[in-house]
């Protein structure tokens, strides 16, 4: 068929199958909602590539030549594949099955997603679950995950889809027996004498981003806010967190 993109040649075998299953170009052009003269104009462009007569044709009947029989078998295979690939995306969408691979911050894929897979498991009883639990802010694409659940953030990528789950609401906290040591800060700009835990995390990011001018230190750096949370139960300073 010489170098005919295939794609072209696959859909063309396609509408011959159709003309050959239905016994008419008028009936092949109605199934595939095509124009009758569209369906002729394919056939007759097939078995000028091929450099040989498929169908003889008169006016009242068609029947296939002996190469348009070995011709007509191999489109059948296609046609054939094509149906089952259309019946598998069918049966996907009828009920989801498959390895789906997403990515959750640690603290919530602990308390919060985890607990929750065996119910959703086993109402789709055909799917698998691939879950990383990770602070770091991954690259969907080249590190192939379906979906990424996240704390907060706008996504730089505008061809990726962003859906709201829940609000989720933070506060700045710190252990009861630090505050009686420091004192409780009434305002953003006194936790500027604070030991501010994990600053470089996105939840202080947010919170100075509306009070300009407060600059905040801190001993201890942690990417995870579980882990920040232990550390300030102990009293050694102020967090940042999801309630």
């Amino acid at each position: 068929m010489g170098t005919e993109d295939p794609r072209h040649s696959a859909a063309a075998m396609l509408v011959f199958a159709e003309v050959v299953a239905t016994g008419s170009f008028t009936k092949a052009a109605r199934r595939l909602g095509l124009s009758k003269a569209s369906v002729s104009r394919e056939v007759a462009r097939l078995e000028r590539r091929l450099g040989a007569q498929l169908l003889r044709r008169t006016t009242r009947s068609m029947s296939l030549t002996e190469a348009g029989e070995a011709f007509y078998a191999g489109c059948q295979r296609v046609a054939e594949e094509a149906e089952q690939a259309l019946r598998s995306v069918g049966e996907l969408q009828a009920e989801p099955r498959g390895e789906i691979r997403f990515c959750a911050p640690v603290s919530l894929g602990q308390f919060q997603i985890a607990p929750r897979l065996p119910a959703f498991l086993a109402r789709y009883p055909k799917l698998t679950v691939r879950m990383e639990l990770t602070d770091r802010l991954v690259d969907l694409v080249s590190e192939k995950f379906d979906l990424a659940l996240r704390i907060s953030g706008r996504l730089a990528d505008a061809t990726l889809v962003q859906r709201r789950v829940c609000p989720i609401r933070f506060v700045v906290c710190a252990a009861p027996g630090y505050w009686r040591r420091q004192g409780i800060p009434r305002e953003p700009a006194e936790l500027a004498r604070h030991n501010c835990l994990g600053i470089e995390a996105s939840p202080w990011r947010l919170m100075l981003s509306r009070a300009r001018g407060i600059r905040l230190q801190g001993d201890l750096h942690i990417d995870n806010g579980d882990a920040l949370r232990r550390v300030a139960v102990l009293g050694h300073g102020v967090v940042c967190l999801p309630t």
